[in-house]
């Protein structure tokens, strides 16, 4: 007996084959610049987000962290809603929370310590996102990150972070001097 074909119910495999034919898909790096712009929420919400939750760029750039650094905050929201990783770090050890604590924005660190960040997060240079914020004057951050830190910080740990801060500035300029004059001969 033959199975009629023509009245069969397509394969999950085959719906799902027609459902990516329809749906715009975004290259990896126009995905990163939609995320930095935030405007990915509309792809997100219509494709399934596994696949581009956890994608990073070349630096280890995430695109929590892209839509986190430049304050789009509907858009970590649902980011995070769909399962991004709040603690992810860049290729240097960075924090998404540091780059928010950096630029200022409350409203998506909030999001962030929401989802479980880890505030007392240091970098391979020691550096914390409370660190950051007091480094660039972040005072409504600061007063934030500390109400969710488990760390003892004292004002000798503000002096250590400015001297460190002078100091890896201090070995650019030299750097820059010298290659400017050709090097020591």
């Amino acid at each position: 007996m033959k199975s009629d074909v023509s009245k069969s119910t397509p394969s999950k495999a085959w719906q799902a084959f027609q459902k990516s034919m329809e749906t715009p898909r975004l290259e990896k790096a126009e995905m990163f610049e939609s995320a930095r712009c935030g405007e990915l929420a509309p792809f997100l919400e219509s494709n399934s987000s596994e696949a581009y939750i956890s994608l990073t760029n070349e630096k280890g750039y995430s695109l929590l962290m892209l839509a986190a650094y430049h304050g789009h905050e509907s858009l970590v929201e649902l980011l995070l809603k769909q399962g991004a990783d709040p603690n992810s770090v860049d290729a240097a050890g960075n924090s998404i929370l540091m780059g928010v604590a950096f630029k200022g924005h409350l409203a998506v660190a909030k999001h962030l310590i929401a989802y479980r960040a880890n505030v007392d997060y240091r970098n391979p240079k020691g550096q914390s996102a409370n660190d950051f914020a007091v480094m660039f004057g972040r005072k409504d951050m600061v007063r934030f990150l500390k109400k969710f830190s488990n760390s003892k910080s004292n004002s000798n740990d503000r002096i250590i972070l400015w001297l460190r801060f002078l100091f890896s500035q201090l070995k650019s300029v030299k750097s820059q001097f010298l290659a400017s004059k050709g090097g020591l001969k």
